[in-house]
This record gives structure tokens, C-alpha cells and sequence, in this order.
């Protein structure tokens, strides 16, 4: 029929639009400070987490093509990212790891600290970097 031609070539258009402004906020987000990063981040965890997790923002042991400033995903990344990116004693980042499977994904950090008790230490560092995908 001749709607579907259209439809391929609206299809189309949408994709060179999607890969043109991916290229420009790409190049912005090369002169982007770790808190803006972050921030960015956040705002792609929040409102598209199906493209966050493509881009593996959260994910410092995932090959990343992009900067995320830092942030860490709470609901995957490993003990020993947790130990390592969030300088949590290995106890702790056992214990948050243990509470997650045994539960599934927490939805953001104050349901995580009602089931894994951590210093507050801990909580702040947590509250600088913690996504939850």
C-alpha cells in the first residue's frame, strides 16, 4: 500500500534525527564536569533506564563509551565494584549485594537502607553516586 512507504520513510527520519542529536549531546557532554555528568546520568536512569542500562551507566566494570561521572547501579553492579568505586569495607558491600538478591531491585536508596544498615559514611558517599536500575 502506499501508507507503508511513508511510514519507512517517517521511520527513517526519525532515526538520522535520533543519530544526529545523539552525536550533538555526545559532543556536549564531552566538556561536562563529573557533577554534571552525574546529573545527566541520573536524569537517563530516571527517565529512559532501558537506554541507561545500554549505556551502562552505573556500570564503572562495563566497557562505557561515555562518562556517567562516577555513578554506580545499586541493583547490578558487583561486590567488588561496590568495595571498589564506593570504598565500602567488603562486609557492607557483601551485605548490600546479599539484600538485593534476596529481595530484587531496590527502587532508591532510602528502601535500600532499610534493609542493609551501612555507617553514614557510607550513606553519603552513596548518595553522591548511587543509581538504581
Amino acid at each position: 500500500t502506499s501508507i507503508q512507504p511513508l511510514e519507512s520513510a517517517v521511520g527513517g527520519m526519525a532515526l538520522v534525527l535520533v543519530a544526529v542529536a545523539s552525536v550533538d549531546a555526545w559532543l556536549t557532554r564531552a566538556r561536562l564536569t563529573d557533577v554534571e555528568s552525574r546529573t545527566w546520568g541520573r536524569d537517563v536512569a530516571e527517565q529512559m533506564p532501558e537506554a541507561a542500562r545500554k549505556l551502562h551507566i552505573g556500570r564503572p566494570d562495563l566497557l562505557r563509551t561515555i562518562s556517567d561521572g562516577g555513578l554506580v547501579d545499586l541493583n547490578s553492579a558487583p561486590t567488588r565494584v561496590l568495595q571498589t568505586a564506593l570504598s565500602l569495607p567488603e562486609a557492607d558491600a557483601k551485605r548490600l549485594t546479599h539484600a538485593r538478591e534476596e529481595r530484587g531491585r531496590f527502587a532508591d536508596l532510602d528502601e535500600l537502607l532499610g534493609s542493609v544498615p551501612l555507617d553514614k559514611s557510607a550513606v553519603d558517599r552513596l548518595r553522591d553516586v548511587a543509581v538504581f536500575l
